[in-house]
């Protein structure tokens, strides 16, 4: 090879490298972009969830001023408060508290990042609902250790020990607990629309009968399982019915787990793993009224959450061994809510609601990590006519005695 073929070569050579790494670099600019914007949606869905979580517990703390945990609703007026920087990540202090929307978004992250992977290798999953008849306000917090006291009862089947023990069995349990607010009887209507993409979609609404129903003005603690094992999901079920005669066969659930797909007005499909429904809500915490408005009804809000405080809402079934991990500790979020940034300095931003913006600021420069303007789907909620002033008017109110 001549001096000139060569040099030919190591031209054609050093373009392939210059383009490659031209690519590498390309590739590394778009992660980096990705990155990048992930983080500032990130820390605005954790604004966002924290100017929600304020005025809930707001809500709470000011009308419920007798309440026995009024203590705990004024620590979640403190959640993610500040944000500390440093070491390249961004860490809070959380309240941990079930109706604070921050911490229950990252306690159902983390459930689901723990459970989802062992439960998608389950090619049958089976979804139990087991209720009991609704209660008044005076009697849910002895329903509450009622269930626990059934449930045990099913735990210590001999049948129940075999499916866990030698066939391996696992699944979840969750307590949950709703307010029934209709004062009528609803009755259900389905329609078929068709979206801009041409796709059907089906809207369901529900509309008030003259009818009243007789369950108004009460909580409906149940029960939601899932396992694994057909044969305990029908078993469970079945000694449900045996220790609680009381109970309505109708309204016991069993059914296999499905996938749900769902199509919006603008033709989007959408696909849910169908096990993701045992990690939803412990309790509906957005109320609708007669015209179908949404609120907050921090009075009847308040009679759960006392119900439930200090109770279990999730418990595994199944051994770490069948579940191939530990038992998610839904104390130990703080850890897994970190996030992970490039900027190795240390900084501190502090939370501010504001007459038109809201969001974290550096208590050093002012400079804004994230703003933005309350949203208005958010507003509605907060602004509602039953609710509107009531905190400020407690508030004047507690401030005039004291």
């Amino acid at each position: 090879m001549d001096a000139s073929s060569f040099k030919s070569l190591a031209t054609e050579e050093g373009q392939r490298k210059t383009i490659f790494m031209a690519a590498k670099l390309q590739q590394k600019s778009e992660i980096a972009k990705d990155s990048v914007l992930n983080l500032v949606q990130t820390l605005r869905k954790k604004n966002k969830f924290k100017w929600f979580g304020y005025h809930l517990s707001s809500m709470l703390y000011y009308q419920n001023p007798d309440s026995p945990i009024r203590t705990a609703y004024k620590n979640s007026l403190y959640c993610c408060k500040e944000l500390y920087q440093g070491n390249g990540q961004i860490t809070a202090k959380y309240c941990k508290n079930r109706w604070c929307p921050q911490c229950q978004r990252i306690r159902m992250g983390v459930l689901i990042d723990t459970y989802a992977p062992r439960l998608q290798k389950e090619k049958n999953l089976y979804f139990i609902t087991l209720t009991r008849p609704n209660v008044r306000a005076e009697e849910l917090e002895n329903e509450i250790r009622i269930y626990n006291k059934k449930w045990q009862s099913i735990r210590n089947s001999k049948w129940y020990r075999r499916a866990t023990i030698l066939e391996g069995m696992i699944g979840i349990k969750k307590l949950e607990c709703t307010y029934h607010a209709t004062k009528k009887i609803l009755k259900k209507k389905t329609e078929w629309k068709v979206s801009r993409a041409g796709k059907k979609y089906k809207k369901e609404t529900f509309i008030a009968t003259s009818k009243a129903d007789p369950w108004f003005d009460t909580y409906h603690p149940h029960l939601h399982i899932l396992v694994n094992n057909e044969q305990a999901a029908i078993n469970i079920k079945e000694k449900w019915l045996k220790i609680n005669p009381e109970a309505n066969p109708a309204a016991q659930d069993l059914r296999k787990v499905q996938d749900v797909i769902s199509v919006d007005e603008n033709g989007n499909e959408r696909i849910s793993k169908g096990y993701l429904e045992v990690f939803k809500y412990f309790t509906k915490l957005i109320a609708k009224d007669s015209s179908g408005k949404r609120f907050f009804d921090a009075k009847h809000m308040n009679t759960i959450f006392e119900a439930m405080n200090k109770k279990q809402v999730y418990k595994r079934i199944g051994s770490d061994e069948n579940w191939q991990c530990e038992e998610v500790d839904e104390e130990g979020i703080e850890e897994r809510a970190a996030l992970f940034i490039d900027d190795m300095s240390w900084k501190t931003f502090r939370w501010i609601d504001g007459e038109k913006m809201f969001g974290y600021y550096d208590v050093d420069t002012g400079d804004a990590l994230t703003e933005m303007a309350p949203p208005q789907h958010l507003m509605e909620i907060i602004n509602h006519e039953e609710m509107k002033g009531k905190e400020l008017e407690l508030f004047d109110k507690k401030s005039t005695q004291g």
